[in-house]
């Protein structure tokens, strides 16, 4: 992989990353970039990289700040039962239909609680 200023990334271990630059002086990091300090967070601590996306240039390893393309938010929906609030959340509404009352549909976006919605009424 060859970065790209006009794509977006992510560090290897979830954070937001934003490219400055591709022509930094650091001729093996010229890559020139942000990562938020906190997954969530408000804090950005910049950084450099390899123009394939590598932290580390000179180990060679993988690293928790190497650059991984980010194609948008994974967005995932999960059914949970009112009757069983305590208990499993499932993939399909059709699944969570078995219970006969109200259901209620979660959204996570990259694993982040987004929103709730109720989708069912039992009989």
């Amino acid at each position: 992989m060859i970065i790209d200023i006009k794509k977006m990334y992510r560090t290897r271990d979830g954070r937001e990353a934003v490219i400055y630059s591709l022509n930094g002086r650091n001729s093996q990091q010229p890559v020139i970039g942000a990562i938020r300090i906190n997954r969530g967070g408000e804090g950005w601590t910049t950084q450099e990289w390899s123009t394939d996306g590598r932290w580390s240039f000179e180990s060679g390893l993988a690293h928790e700040y190497d650059l991984v393309e980010y194609k948008g938010p994974v967005i995932t929906k999960r059914y949970l039962p009112v009757k069983n609030l305590y208990g499993s959340s499932y993939d399909s509404l059709e699944a969570a239909k078995f219970f006969d009352c109200p259901i209620l549909e979660l959204t996570y976006a990259d694993s982040d609680f987004k929103s709730v919605r109720k989708v069912k009424h039992g009989s």
